[in-house]
């Protein structure tokens, strides 16, 4: 196993590095090709069929990237992760969360780089 992707103090992790600008929908960057989940005795692991490396990660991490192999935005994983955790009143601090595991994901190769706006 390479790295573990922890979970931090509320239980969720997450950055984008994109701008957007007033009305733009901004989307999750997209996760490399050959990168799948696996769960294993209540684990999660983000696998790398073509680079043969393994990182552990939270629930809510794995949650994070199969929110980024569905091409969902920032506002709608948001909400769905607001929504499973109980804490619609956290929004802030789950989109602050969201966008530094995206981040980790990125510096990891795990999620394509994000495009200039």
């Amino acid at each position: 196993m390479k790295t573990r992707i922890d979970p931090g103090s509320r239980g969720y992790l997450g950055a984008l590095n994109v701008r957007a600008t007033e009305g733009d929908v901004l989307s999750l960057p997209r996760a490399t090709s050959g990168v799948i989940v696996q769960q294993q005795d209540g684990a999660f692991f983000l696998l790398d069929t073509e680079g043969g490396e393994v990182f552990r990660v939270n629930e809510t991490a794995a949650r994070i990237f199969e929110l980024c192999q569905s091409g969902t935005s920032l506002d709608g994983a948001v909400q769905s992760l607001a929504k499973g955790l109980g804490a619609l009143d956290q929004e802030p601090e789950i989109r602050a969360d969201v966008q530094r595991t995206v981040e980790q994901f990125q510096e990891l190769g795990l999620c394509e780089p994000s495009p200039s706006l």
